[in-house]
């Protein structure tokens, strides 16, 4: 951040420093007309010769691209305001030779294929040009945004424009060799190539297989890698037909493999000596498998294997919350609940076993303990851990289903034995799921009128006790940090409202400083941890509650500098 505030067109103030690139700095701003944050970058002179291509980007609208708000001019230099994306970056999330799951990895590469298609049907078409994970954002909604257009231009360019190392097209090397779609779409392969194998694409890598994936979806992204443009996908349109068709082939083998495994599950009980499940799971006269035994086994499985027990277990007693509560606790080891890992939860739920006519689902909600119980925590695994669309959508709609069971179940306690109290366990879910129903229900009250604001954001500053109740209760420090993190990320955002509600200054800080000790202590005790992915995944989760604790004083302080 710049030694002294600097503000920009009178309106734009520069908070922090975000990183620096080939095409300029990037600093983290908040817009006084609207106290909304957004990305300030101070262009390179090298990037500043094109200001009338920043003109011509700021009319992009795309949700895979962030908005340009502004274009200036100042005498310090050319700068660009943008949208600032909330999430992370592809090439740290591959720090360590990571990898993304295959799935996730077709995913990203239709997206990619999607906003190219968007850029290429402009007029003039526009061309990025440096394609890579470092310009790639996973948005919190889930959403690919594709950023630094610092190399983009609207004409194929007969000129040497040399990208990056490893992901650059061979004719961007060429002086002569023009650059247009086709180069774009070499970046997007050389791309979802490092995401899905874990390696850097190069001459000597090439072959009939990319590690880590299918033929199919190998045969697309090494097409997308050929030499010569002519032999390449000729256009984004013809790439994204070619990653959907990998897609349904993909769904086709699953719907496959299931009908398999079903048809398995309609052999005679007395045939049940017969291998039906991994071999690590042979059912015999000798030995009987209950659920209780296959969750077991599922904790020392692996992901594949895992998954097949837990949809075995939930064919065997699809009412035991039981089944749904581990598999969550599995995937949320390492703080995420991937597009992938939340296909699976959608499935065992909606399956509907041979000789029912009620889903998995249908069959948990006849005890309405359970399934409140088994929705509340489906709830926070949206609300905080889902790397997918619509978190807080279906974080809510789970939350409500909760608080229904709840009420049901003590509506028939109070019928049977009016002296029956719901235990602490029981008060824990459905207190929390209220609380965070109410906490959601802030998000969608802008546009409701002043007074009515007012009232719902002192609701919601009353219920934050309620929310360091919930933090004491839980035992998941993954899961607690990400609750600090949301929270302290929704007082930054809503500093203008709380001051406007009447909140001084000293009770929002106080606020803040007793989630960050709390904070503090759980990454401390990170130290104890004997995973070292999860000792990972905290100390990542703790550096981004002091981001959000930055931004939420720097907001502050500027309310106080105006009062």
């Amino acid at each position: 951040m710049p030694e002294q505030m600097i503000t920009l067109s009178g309106r734009y103030r520069l908070l922090r420093k975000l990183g620096e690139g080939g095409f300029g700095e990037v600093y983290l701003a908040v817009d006084s007309r609207t106290d909304r944050f957004c990305a300030a970058k101070k262009l390179t002179e090298e990037s500043g010769g094109c200001f009338r291509e920043l003109w011509m980007m700021k009319k992009l609208r795309n949700p895979h691209l962030p908005q340009i708000y502004d274009v200036l001019n100042e005498e310090e230099g050319c700068w660009m305001i943008m949208e600032y994306i909330r999430g992370i970056r592809f090439d740290r999330y591959l720090e360590g030779d990571r990898t993304l799951p295959e799935l996730q990895t077709l995913e990203t590469g239709i997206q990619l294929s999607e906003v190219l298609c968007y850029l290429q049907e402009q007029e003039p078409p526009v061309f990025h040009l440096d394609i890579k994970p470092g310009n790639l954002i996973r948005a919190r909604d889930g959403t690919v945004r594709l950023i630094d257009f610092g190399a983009a231009f609207s004409k194929p360019l007969p000129m040497a424009n040399e990208g990056t190392i490893g992901y650059a097209a061979p004719e961007q090397y060429k002086r002569r060799a023009a650059k247009d779609a086709r180069t774009d779409i070499y970046g997007v392969g050389a791309t979802i190539y490092r995401l899905v194998s874990g390696k850097t694409y190069s001459k000597n890598l090439s072959g009939n297989r990319v590690p880590g994936c299918g033929e199919a979806f190998s045969a697309v992204i090494l097409k997308c890698l050929r030499e010569q443009p002519e032999d390449r996908f000729q256009s984004a349109g013809e790439l994204r037909t070619a990653l959907v068709a990998v897609r349904r082939s993909y769904g086709r083998e699953k719907a496959k493999r299931q009908l398999l495994s079903a048809l398995a599950f309609m052999l005679p009980a007395a045939a049940l000596c017969v291998t039906v499940f991994p071999d690590t799971l042979n059912f015999s006269s000798d030995e009987a498998w209950s659920v209780a035994k296959l969750l077991e086994e599922a904790k020392v499985s692996t992901e594949g294997e895992s998954q097949e027990i837990y949809r075995k277990a939930a064919f065997m007693e699809p009412g035991n919350p039981e089944v749904y509560l581990q598999y969550l606790q599995d995937v949320g080891r390492d703080g995420v609940f991937s597009e992938s890992e939340e296909l699976f939860l959608r499935e065992i739920l909606h399956t509907v076993p041979l000789g029912s006519h009620d889903t998995n689902e249908e069959s948990l909600k006849q005890n309405p303990e359970a399934y409140g119980k088994t929705a509340a925590e489906i709830g926070r695994m949206y609300l905080y851990e889902y790397s997918g669309t619509d978190a807080s959508r279906i974080a809510g709609g789970w939350f409500a289903k909760a608080v229904e069971a709840g009420e049901k179940m003590m509506d028939e306690r109070s019928r049977e034995k009016p002296a029956d109290r719901m235990t602490m366990e029981e008060e824990g879910w459905l207190k929390e799921a209220r609380y965070c129903l109410k906490t959601l229900s802030v998000e969608e009250m802008d546009g409701a009128g002043l007074e009515r604001e007012t009232v719902r954001i002192l609701e919601w500053w009353e219920g934050l006790k309620d929310g360091k109740e919930f933090l004491d209760q839980d035992q998941n420090p993954l899961l607690r940090l990400n609750r600090i993190r949301d929270t302290v990320w929704r007082i930054a955002f809503r500093i203008a409202d709380l001051r406007r509600a009447g909140i001084e200054s000293r009770q929002i800080r106080e606020e803040i400083r007793d989630r960050i000790r709390l904070a503090e202590q759980l990454n401390h005790g990170a130290g104890d941890s004997a995973d070292a992915g999860r000792k990972g995944a905290i100390r990542k989760i703790h550096d981004q509650i002091r981001e959000a604790e930055h931004a939420a004083l720097l907001r502050l302080e500027g309310w106080e500098t105006e009062d």
